[in-house]
């Protein structure tokens, strides 16, 4: 006989026969009795008393038990205890039995188990919150005497209770309206079960129940193969569940623009196996944006002692950052046909090094956009030059915007902290220089000329130098990495700044470089039987070389040079005939050649094979020269050498 018209019942059934063995029972009887179906109706099936243990003996179901034998045994309660020894289940049921014959005319008997344990705790339950409602209703009560007896001070302790029930009320609506997370679950085949929160429809936007988990989550199309992926991987456990929920959506695009995060946790069935999956969404835009306008405030504080610490370089970097655009358009327009990428490139990466020195963020975003533009003409690629230079225009248009909305939106700090513009600065030098002239007319000898030369005009390096500490301290934060203060040497030499302006703001590379792609990890140190921190050390000296020079040392105790792998880099670049004879010094100064980088890939401080090519671009352009030395796990040395222009001015007008 078919018996399954019982499976879709919520209450236990078994169907016995006269023996008391378990003919048929559905699922729910077989979880009562922690087992299956199979184990239960295998064979002839397992005596039902063997199983479970009512607490009436008369029962049919138990052995020699008369009630509901012959007729029909309405519901009855009674207590349970399941047989087997391991456990420890029982509790309270309702039991009815009813005779019947089956097709072959055999007679069977249907138990109907109706499980009300749970009826009986909740029962209980209720009755513990009733007593503790009466009990509060009591102190109600007793609240309201004790208010009767402070009845002339009535219309103030109403108007503080009064304040105190807003509070309350205040502060249940703050915890209410925090607690808006959406909870739901979805199963192995994605689909999200009845089981979810009301909040689902704010933060989700969607009532999850029987969608597909990656509709609920708005995955894209072009990431709906790797979505199914990690659903897989999930399920298999091939990886620890804390590992592979890392890899799932962590946010859900909202329509409104809130921040909302996805947090997983799995649900495991008896055998520890994942069963379901419960996804917590959680609203985060106000937390989203006060850590925004946390990072903000940071980032403000950092530029702000920045500049305190370096305010000439910092006015420099404005002047730079206000002539740069109008430098790279005047280069434009004096070439119709081509552009001077190299120069361009070189002007935006300087801006660029100076920008992230200082934290302006705006406007080292902007110099990297623009460089951008650039990327294709570097490697090769054919472009329309017309549309390029197009390009470059809007972009310098909109790094033009950029600084002038970061200069006026900071305008009154700049002012408090007395930031002026390099253009005055160059007026009074200017002035100054008349001076002279005018002095030298009237027979200044030349050791009072150059000493009032030197007092007026020239400044001490060591403004344009200290700032460069604070680069190195933050690319050294944000790569891990563990470096000694730089070891700086010749501060004091005195130079006009102005004619070196340029090439001491290209040095913000070789700071990079060194910390970058020079100097190696702890790690990498220890195992080198090197000092676990790094070292950088710079030198600034004058020397006599048929007039006045200047000499900079940047020296880093770092990996150096791999020769082999620059080497590479120039073959795939095209230059195998040109480097093929050349010595392994000769083949390291290509450090300098433009898109030549001795890192393998490009990074956020170094990478491009521009840095070092705009410090030689400005050395060469003063008239003199840099060039590195290297040692394969030693270190590196760039090594600048310029004449003093100034001097030799005078010098020659001495003459």
């Amino acid at each position: 006989m078919d018996y399954s018209f019982f499976d879709g019942l919520l209450d236990s059934v078994f169907v016995i026969d006269d023996n008391r063995r378990i003919v048929y029972c559905n699922d729910t009887a077989a979880w009562l009795c922690e087992s299956s179906v199979r184990r239960l109706t295998k064979g002839k099936g397992v005596p039902i008393y063997e199983l479970i243990k009512f607490s009436n003996n008369n029962l049919f179901a138990m052995p020699g038990g008369e009630i509901g034998k012959d007729e029909v045994s309405p519901y009855i309660e009674l207590d349970y205890q399941l047989v087997q020894a391991a456990s420890t289940k029982c509790g309270k049921i309702q039991v009815a039995i009813q005779p019947f014959l089956d097709t072959s005319r055999e007679k069977r008997w249907v138990v109907m188990v109706r499980d009300v344990t749970l009826e009986e705790v909740l029962h209980a339950k209720y009755q513990k919150q009733l007593e503790e409602k009466e009990e509060y209703i009591q102190q109600l009560q007793d609240a309201q005497r004790q208010l009767e007896q402070y009845s002339k001070n009535l219309e103030q302790m109403v108007e503080e209770r009064t304040q105190e029930v807003k509070r309350a009320n205040l502060m249940l609506n703050a915890i209410v309206n925090s607690l808006g997370q959406g909870f739901f679950v979805f199963d192995q085949a994605g689909t999200c079960l009845d089981f979810y929160t009301r909040a689902c429809k704010d933060v989700l936007e969607i009532i999850p129940a029987q969608k597909h988990v990656w509709d609920v989550l708005k995955v894209p199309a072009n990431e709906l193969d790797t979505f199914h992926l990690w659903l897989k991987a999930v399920y298999s456990e091939l990886l620890p569940f804390d590992s592979i929920k890392e890899l799932g959506p962590s946010q859900f695009k909202h329509s409104q623009e809130k921040h909302v995060t996805l947090e997983y946790y799995p649900l495991r069935s008896d055998n520890k196996k994942i069963s379901n999956v419960v996804v917590v969404a959680t609203d985060k835009t106000v937390e989203y944006f006060a850590n925004k306008a946390l990072e903000k405030e940071k980032k403000f504080a950092k530029m702000v002692v920045k500049i305190v610490a370096g305010k000439k370089q910092f006015t420099r970097f404005l002047h730079n950052a206000k002539s740069v655009s109008a430098d790279i358009r005047e280069s434009i327009d004096s070439q119709k046909d081509s552009i001077d990428y190299e120069y361009i490139f070189r002007a935006l990466h300087t801006l660029e090094g100076e920008a992230a020195a200082f934290s302006a963020n705006e406007i080292w975003t902007a110099t990297r956009s623009a460089q951008e533009i650039l990327e294709p003409i570097r490697h090769g690629e054919a472009v329309d030059i017309k549309k390029i230079k197009n390009y470059i225009i809007e972009s310098l248009q909109d790094l033009d915007a950029i600084y002038r909305n970061f200069v006026k939106a900071n305008s009154e700090l700049f002012l408090t902290m007395g930031i002026g513009s390099s253009d005055k600065i160059e007026i009074q030098v200017s002035n100054v220089e008349t001076i002279l002239r005018k002095l030298e007319q009237k027979g200044i000898n030349q050791p009072v000329r150059n000493y009032i030369e030197d007092a007026l005009l020239r400044e001490s390096v060591e403004s344009s130098f200290r700032y460069y500490q604070d680069i190195v301290d933050m690319i050294a934060a944000k790569l891990g990495k563990n470096i000694l203060p730089i070891e700086f040497h010749g501060l004091g030499v005195r130079v006009h700044l102005a004619q070196y302006q340029a090439l001491f703001s290209t040095l913000v590379h070789a700071y990079r470089n060194a910390v970058d792609h020079g100097i190696e990890s702890s790690a990498e140190r220890k195992k080198m039987s090197k000092p676990t921190q790094g070292l950088i050390q710079t030198y600034i000296e004058t020397f006599e070389r048929m007039g006045a020079w200047l000499r900079i040392k940047i020296i880093d105790d770092g990996r150096g040079i791999s020769i082999d792998a620059l080497r590479k880099k120039l073959v795939a670049a095209g230059e195998a005939e040109k480097i093929k004879d050349l010595s392994e010094a000769a083949i390291m100064q290509h450090v300098f050649s433009s898109g030549i980088s001795s890192k393998d890939e490009v990074g956020e401080f170094s990478g491009r094979g521009i840095g070092m090519n705009a410090i030689r671009e400005e050395a060469e352009r003063l008239g003199g020269k840099a060039w590195v030395e290297s040692e394969k796990g030693k270190g590196t040395q760039l090594i600048i050498e310029v004449p003093d222009l100034q001097r030799a001015k005078c010098d020659n007008r001495a003459a």
